[in-house]
């Protein structure tokens, strides 16, 4: 129904849920009721209270939709592709029957048999070069398995996958779960899985640690005793860990480094996750891990975890020549019966000289068939071709010479290489690009008919090309090596190819300018041949777009997209897609400064002049309802998931090195267990000291001790420094603490209380802090205080970094330095007084630490109610220098590993002149490990730069500096910068 041309392009839709109040189990017949917040002018501004047919409306700030089940969440949060059986690995690579029999019986005696070896190993290892079919046989194993009843789950990660999800981290262990939960013999299980869900629906934002241990191990401890482990499934098996990616930070993307550091963590994070399981008596798995040998799994597995793994290694054992032989007469059989050639073909010597060339790698072997049996030319041709490319740089010491070279030879033989080289790098370069039909891609790069034929149609033994009939199909490159040799492989060959046609980035052109082309003609360049074939070339368009709009830099590209029909494509959005608006406000962003209000749309669109308002608030509207399970995922969208001392965002933050600073720690442990028996009881503990003496690590220290001890309610890592503006603000403080707070167990009244009174004040996360806290959290325990048992309650909330909350900037002008200062230590008053009156009242069961350094504003308040808190200061009374000390030796021997370097380095002298340097300074021994482990040069050359400088600053005056070393550190690291003041300029834009 419409009533007002303002309100014709809203999209409401129908729920299942009912109206209710006052209740949380609500009948099911009542009206539906949806919850709406826009900026609106007409007859319904303002307007409440009123009904059209079965929508009730009220001013208010959401959208309400019915809730999701937990399973339903838990789908969610799955890489349905990674599965060993998923549609989209139809295609993977199996063995050719008879081949790596070896390794296979192997692998399947150890899942069966293997409790009985004299040393039992719950984990194996299959590893080896690129190219030698380790993903072939674990999706062999993992079909027989499959078929004999043993397999528990599977996940192939494949950094070459059309799914963003399948390498990634963060869709793992929920994939797993849901594999596991489907077994008929563990039901119960299953069920357990799903209890944990509906308990923490946010569990899916924390570490991968916390996520295995929630949805897996603890349900199958649980349930240990409930199931027969002769009956269920023997094995896991997860492919492809090293193609496992990081996630590039929200604020800027990774340097290379960074991102190589990054993704070695990833991989060391899923390493002991593993190893964590099958050291777990209750977990009933095997685990087969498959991976390239990098230096990262090879010390993990061979060093760490060597009592637990049996390693399987791709090497001659296993006779990979018979193997590729056996291969090659196979597919040649077959070649000879298509073509009628003489059984003669090919010779002995043409199938030696093949497998040799082959160097273990199956890839060559099965490009090079295809190259033979493309029908370019006969079969005899295509192969004398083969033997007869010349490798012109026999000292490079690369598996893939022969292969690359294939590459090259392939590539050069194509009308236009370089159109070619770019096509090949577009449809196969981004995740959601690889999807999309090949029929979509005919109409993409088509501008004249048979383009299509002529850029890819030359390469069949690269990639399959889908006949133009096939409208479904998608460009499937054979194999992702093809993409490294185009990319990122660095060898004599490529050199040849980028001399040639140039480097990658300047490739993807004429893609931006297609897409421009299809904006200004609202379609492809040549028409459509039905309105159908239309409507899903748009489809997928819309889908990608923003990809390639995400380009938009030149002037000349904003006059293209800004002389075409915006308001067309707007429409075109919203109707193709529920976040359509979204991605055409990120479209506009691009184009023009940050559009924060609807006038600016219409002020800078004049074509866009009439059109309701309503549309643009499409971007803000989220899916939720009234009842248990949506009030707890409304306070979920007020919580801040990286402030949890567990949360995945955390999973890299400092922490005590085993053994330091275990004096404090132990202090703070004996104060939160015992510290009612002390003469004067104190409820409130303020651990401070200056920056860089590990305050942060010793909080996420004990954070982690008293989770394992059943001690920790809650906490929150404030952090200014993090890419989640959530974590430096007050806003998402009492929301994160109610949130862990009513996942205890034994407080099911508290945690209905908390629901209920974001029920009865929907704005409740719009209060003050302190109004937020007792609606929240104080209230809830006061009216259930005697219905709990309090020395069964976990024992204290743990706040870190409280000095690095930031106040929110307001939105109709700047503020001066000094407004600034004075609002932040605004904000920390207001968070300590609401802590300090949580202490004292009698009816909050918990302790509470606070983190902070020792500011003024923070120094003024404990020492006001010093009657009230306990306080410990990080300074020599807990010996600093042992503990760096201890930290340096661990750091070091790491060091001493990688490189392979003597144990008599580095020498005791320079071990204490960096302690003495250090003054206390965690931050600055973090800082020189760091430094000394660049790659920049050798180990050795860079700590003796260290100490040099170290040496420069002794006869310094200024010697009551303890970040004295660091300055000078910071200062040296700077000056070796291409450009100084540029670096220093972007590190304070940060």
């Amino acid at each position: 129904m419409c009533c007002d041309k303002h309100c014709h392009s809203l999209l409401f839709r129908e729920v299942d849920d009912s109206s209710h109040s006052g209740s949380l189990s609500p009948p099911l017949t009542t009206p539906i009721r949806a919850y709406l917040y826009i900026e609106m002018s007409g007859p319904f501004h303002r307007a409440s209270n009123f009904k059209i047919d079965n929508l009730e409306i009220v001013q208010a700030n959401t959208v309400t939709y019915a809730g999701k089940s937990a399973l339903e969440r838990l789908e969610e949060h799955i890489s349905p592709g990674a599965a060993h059986n998923s549609d989209e690995r139809c295609d993977a690579p199996k063995c050719h029957p008879e081949t790596r029999a070896a390794v296979q019986d192997e692998i399947l005696s150890w899942i069966t048999e293997g409790d009985s070896d004299a040393e039992p190993k719950r984990l194996l290892w299959l590893t080896g070069p690129a190219g030698t079919g380790k993903t072939a046989i674990a999706g062999s194993v993992a079909e027989t398995c499959s078929e004999q009843g043993l397999l528990a789950a599977t996940f192939f990660f494949s950094s070459f996958s059309g799914s963003a999800d399948r390498r990634s981290k963060a869709f793992f262990v929920p994939t797993l779960a849901y594999q596991l939960r489907k077994h008929t013999s563990l039901q119960s299980v299953g069920k357990a899985i799903l209890s944990a869900i509906d308990n923490d629906p946010a569990i899916f934002r924390t570490r991968l640690k916390d996520q295995f241990t929630e949805l897996i191990l603890k349900p199958f401890r649980q349930l240990h005793a409930q199931y027969d482990t002769s009956t269920i499934p023997k094995v896991i098996i997860i492919d492809g860990v090293d193609e496992c990616e990081p996630l590039s930070p929200p604020h800027r993307p990774f340097t290379k480094e960074e991102a190589q550091i990054a993704r070695e963590k990833g991989h060391l994070e899923v390493l002991n996750l593993l190893l964590d399981a099958v050291r777990d008596p209750a977990f009933p798995f095997r685990i087969v891990i498959v991976s390239r040998p990098e230096r990262q799994f090879t010390t993990f597995l061979t060093e760490t975890a060597s009592n637990t793994t049996l390693k399987l290694f791709l090497d001659d054992k296993y006779n990979p020549d018979a193997d590729i032989e056996l291969f090659l007469n196979a597919k040649f059989a077959e070649m000879r019966r298509r073509y009628h050639l003489p059984t003669s073909w090919p010779t002995p010597e043409q199938m030696s000289t093949l497998v040799a060339k082959a160097s273990g790698q199956f890839i060559y072997a099965a490009t090079a068939l295809r190259f033979i049996g493309d029908g370019a030319q006969l079969p005899q041709v295509q192969l004398n071709i083969v033997l007869g490319l010349v490798i012109e740089n026999h000292s490079e010491r690369n598996p893939f010479q022969e292969l690359d070279a294939l590459y090259l030879h392939i590539l050069r033989a194509c009308p236009d290489p370089m159109a070619t080289a770019e096509w090949i790098t577009a449809v196969d370069g981004e995740w959601h690009l690889r999807r999309l039909p090949a029929h979509f891609w005919r109409q993409f790069i088509e501008w004249v008919p048979g383009e299509m034929e002529r850029f890819l149609g030359c390469i069949p033994s690269l990639l399959f090309l889908p006949p133009p009939e096939d409208r479904q199909s998608p460009i499937r490159v054979y194999h992702k090596s093809l993409h490294d040799f185009l990319t990122t492989r660095n060898s004599t060959l490529v050199s040849v190819f980028i001399k040639i046609y140039g480097p990658p980035h300047q490739w993807p052109r004429n893609s931006v300018g297609r897409v421009f082309r299809i904006i200004q003609n609202k379609g492809p360049v040549i028409p459509a041949c039905t309105q159908q074939d239309h409507e899903e070339f748009l489809a997928h368009f819309l889908s990608i777009s923003i990809a390639f709009w995400s380009r938009v830099k030149t002037s000349e590209d904003k006059r293209i997209f800004l002389s075409s029909d915006a308001r067309w494509w707007i429409d075109r959005y919203l109707d193709a897609d529920e976040r359509g608006v979204e991605s055409m406000w990120y479209l506009l962003d691009r184009v023009h400064d940050p559009l924060t209000h609807i006038t600016r749309i219409h002020q800078l669109f004049k074509c866009l002049s009439g059109y309701p308002s309503t549309f643009i608030v499409y971007i803000d509207l989220k899916y939720r309802a009234k009842y248990p399970r949506i009030l707890l995922l409304r306070l979920e969208e007020h919580i801040s998931p990286g402030a949890a001392h567990n949360s995945d965002e955390r999973c890299d933050a400092p922490k005590c090195h085993p053994e330091t600073r275990a004096a404090v720690q132990d202090e703070i442990l004996s104060w939160i267990t015992d510290g009612d028996g002390d003469a004067e009881p104190k409820r409130l503990l303020w651990l401070t000291g200056p920056a860089g003496t590990g305050k942060t690590a010793i909080a996420g220290s004990i954070a982690e001790t008293c989770s394992e001890q059943g001690l920790l309610a809650a906490s929150f890592f404030f952090s200014s420094f993090s890419g989640s503006a959530d974590r430096r603000s007050k806003t998402c403080l009492v929301p994160t603490l109610a949130y862990q707070l009513r996942k205890l167990p034994g407080l099911q009244g508290v945690s209905k209380a908390v629901l209920l009174s974001i029920e009865n004040d929907p704005a409740i996360f719009m209060t003050r802090l302190k109004d937020q806290f007792t609606e929240l959290i104080l209230k809830p325990f006061k009216q259930y205080h005697g219905q709990y048992d309090a020395s069964n309650l976990p024992k204290v909330i743990i706040i870190d970094g409280v000095d690095e909350c930031e106040p929110s900037t307001p939105l109709d002008k700047p503020i001066t330095k000094d407004e600034a200062q004075i609002a932040r230590e605004k904000e920390h008053l207001e968070i300590l007084n609401v802590l300090l009156d949580a202490a004292r009242d009698p009816a909050f069961p918990f302790r509470i630490v606070v983190v902070s350094r020792p500011e003024h504003q923070f120094t003024a308040f404990f020492s006001e109610i010093a009657s009230s808190t306990r306080k410990l200061f990080l300074d020599d009374r807990y010996n600093p220098d042992a503990d760096i000390e201890m930290f340096l030796q661990a750091k070091f021997a790491e060091i001493r590993r990688r490189y392979h370097l003597p144990a008599s380095w580095p020498t005791q002298e320079q071990i204490a002149a960096l302690v003495s340097n250090a003054s206390g300074q965690f931050i600055t021994a973090a800082t020189v490990i760091r430094f000394v482990n660049t790659r920049a040069h050798l180990p050795q050359e860079q700590l003796d730069c260290v100490l040099n400088l170290q040496g420069e600053n002794e006869g310094s005056v200024l010697t009551s500096n303890p970040l004295q070393t660091l300055d000078a550190l910071y200062l040296h690291i700077l000056g070796t910068c291409p450009d100084p003041v540029a670096t220093v300029a972007w590190i304070r834009a940060y």
